[in-house]
């Protein structure tokens, strides 16, 4: 279920790019996810309500080098 992200898709991802990534558990700290500037969500079908986050670094990795070509 997306937690109040910009879709990845749509995220602005231009200059450099820090990833801070949670685990499927229990996310970000919340002290982290405060001083970010953009929170992305990975958009799921269907009834999906969580990703491993190795699968979620891997898409936003991809989706970051994609853009640069």
């Amino acid at each position: 279920m997306p937690r109040g992200g910009v879709p990845i898709a749509s995220a602005g991802l231009d200059g450099p790019v820090l990833w801070i990534l949670g685990s499927e558990a229990s996310g970000v700290r919340g002290d982290l996810a405060a001083r970010a500037d953009l929170r992305v969500t990975i958009p799921m079908p269907g009834a999906i309500e969580s990703m491993n986050v190795a699968a979620a670094a891997a898409i936003c990795f991809y989706e970051a080098s994609r853009r640069k070509k």
